[in-house]
């Protein structure tokens, strides 16, 4: 038999390339999403924070963003510190398991985002001088309340929060 000419075998080269061109279209359609996905799961933290859903967040902070965080943005990793801190206070608060060790904590990871360069917002600042309080560091709960207290002037959240007394 004579060898087939291309007249004869258009199709192989047609089929291979469909078959290439689909491939292509279901692998970049069921890609997983990026796996640092730091934003949206804080806010999902956030939401179990204000759902009362203590343990839910805090096995969120745990097992998804806290092994990931050096891939984090500096402001996902201010962020993170925040709502960490929020977490540690209000579920230790609710609990009624509050303590001198749990208001450092508290602290701590709130001087941590103040450093990343996120401003504490009047509900952290209430908080921070709550726990300062709690540590008997009466001036240092003061000036978070004088930082609280111009914001209300200024009409901003985040007037004077950049600095956390004692940090």
């Amino acid at each position: 038999t004579a060898p087939k000419s291309w007249r004869q075998l258009w199709q192989v080269p047609t089929v291979l390339i469909s078959v290439g061109l689909i491939v292509l279209g279901i692998s970049t359609s069921v890609q997983t999403p990026p796996p640092n996905d730091f934003d949206g799961a804080l806010a999902q933290v956030d939401q179990f924070i204000v759902d009362g859903q203590y343990e839910l967040a805090g096995h969120q902070l745990r097992t998804t963003i806290e092994p990931r965080i050096d891939k984090a943005t500096p402001d996902q990793k201010a962020r993170f510190h925040a709502v960490a801190a929020d977490f540690v206070f209000l579920s230790n608060e609710v609990a009624g398991t509050r303590d001198q060790a749990v208001d450092r904590q508290v602290l701590d990871q709130y001087a941590k985002s103040l450093q990343l360069g996120l401003p504490l917002t009047a509900v952290r600042l209430e908080r921070s001088a709550e726990a300062f309080l709690a540590l008997s560091e009466v001036q240092n709960a003061r000036n978070c309340l004088a930082a609280l207290d111009a914001m209300t002037h200024v009409g901003s959240h985040e007037a004077d929060s950049h600095v956390l007394p004692g940090s």
